[in-house]
């Protein structure tokens, strides 16, 4: 198994698709404070030409200014390290698939499977790798955010660390769980397509046009108005601030150990191609 996960490694550093994820992570994230800050400037002309707003509106617009005029916390960066751009987490999504895929899409596989006591290593090691990239991924996202916030409007280090640390924790244990899912769909199942389009949707959070309908039934059959389903569903919790501890610890745990588990024995039982 060592072998195989030194194998992966180097492929993951030699990977031109790792480097272009890599540098596309850093890049938006840095950009975005930015783009933010000249957003800013556009609102402050906005209000400094009152024609034809209201009180209301000119009142909103002052909360939007004083809310981007002032320095970014830490604690919120640590929250979404990926500034909560689909435009990040979709290619990023993609290149999982790909890299998860890699001995299968190649035929690769052929010369390895048989020196294996278990086919599953090669999906088990890959995902471990995957795990590590992804933290690689998460930090590039921090350190883009932060210096675009240092360079727009300001950081402040504020008392919310702590418990933005906790969140990223649960952000990276969810992005790992997510990663079963597709572990399971393009290397058990042998779909690499249809594992892209769970990553996408993933990324998007497009499935709570599902979650939505059902946290309705759900709370019409049991007369209640608390269910809410998307609150605990992993993708939802992945995109979002203030996370269920407890949910997403649940939540992870099961993919992971359901999506390796399910992933190996598809793949023993599989012939080789």
């Amino acid at each position: 198994m060592s072998n195989l996960i030194r194998m992966d490694l180097f492929k993951l550093r030699r990977s031109k698709f790792f480097l272009a994820i890599c540098i596309t992570i850093f890049a938006v994230t840095f950009i975005a404070p930015l783009l933010i800050k000249g957003f800013l400037e556009i609102l402050k002309n906005m209000l400094g030409n009152t024609d034809g707003l209201d009180d209301a509106s000119a009142a909103e617009l002052a909360g939007m200014i004083n809310d981007l005029s002032i320095s970014a916390p830490f604690s919120g960066i640590l929250r979404n390290p990926f500034a909560g751009l689909s435009m990040v987490i979709i290619p990023t999504m993609i290149f999982i698939v790909s890299f998860l895929h890699l001995d299968l899409n190649n035929g690769y596989i052929k010369n390895i499977a048989g020196q294996l006591p278990s086919r599953g290593y090669l999906a088990v090691s890959k995902y471990l790798v995957i795990g590590f990239a992804e933290l690689v991924f998460l930090v590039l996202g921090i350190a883009g955010s932060t210096l675009g916030c240092l360079v727009s409007r300001g950081l402040s280090f504020d008392e919310n660390i702590g418990s933005g640390l906790l969140e990223l924790l649960l952000k990276f244990l969810l992005f790992w769980g997510l990663t079963a899912v597709l572990l399971l769909i393009s290397n058990g199942l042998g779909s690499k397509t249809f594992a892209i389009v769970a990553g996408v949707i993933f990324s998007t959070g497009a499935l709570s046009i599902i979650y939505m309908p059902l946290s309705y039934a759900f709370n019409q059959l049991l007369k209640t108005n608390t269910i809410d389903i998307a609150r605990y569903a992993p993708d939802q919790m992945f995109l979002a601030t203030n996370i269920d501890v407890l949910a997403a610890c649940i939540g992870s745990a099961v993919m992971i150990a359901a999506g390796l588990i399910l992933t190996i024995r598809l793949m023993n039982k599989k012939d080789v191609k």
